[in-house]
């Protein structure tokens, strides 16, 4: 059976480090970790993905922009994706509006 393939985005070194340690072990499965979703988007587009774990807050190119272009991909549109983030502004009617025309596309 072919190991599950986790794609982590997150400008964060030790997020990355982290998440593949405990990811790999617990779940044992391969992680892909990359610290920007233009990065992101081409690995989703070159290899079978089975989740992404996205960070929201990012330099150039954030999370919310990162969804959108996955979501309006036909190729990679179907790939599930957990928002992660530590900040307190989920409740931004921005983000929410953002979010939810990502998640209705």
């Amino acid at each position: 059976m072919r190991k599950k393939i986790i794609l982590v985005i997150d400008d964060d070194e030790m997020n990355l480090q982290i998440a593949k340690m405990v990811l790999e072990k617990k779940l044992l499965c391969k992680v892909i970790g990359v610290d920007n979703g233009v990065e992101g988007i081409a690995i989703l587009k070159s290899q079978r993905v089975n989740l992404v774990l996205l960070d929201v807050m990012m330099p150039d190119f954030d999370g919310i922009e990162t969804l959108q272009e996955i979501r309006g991909d036909v190729q990679i549109k179907d790939v599930p994706v957990m928002m992660l983030t530590a900040l307190k502004f989920w409740r931004s009617s921005r983000v929410i509006k953002s979010l939810t025309r990502c998640l209705l596309r």
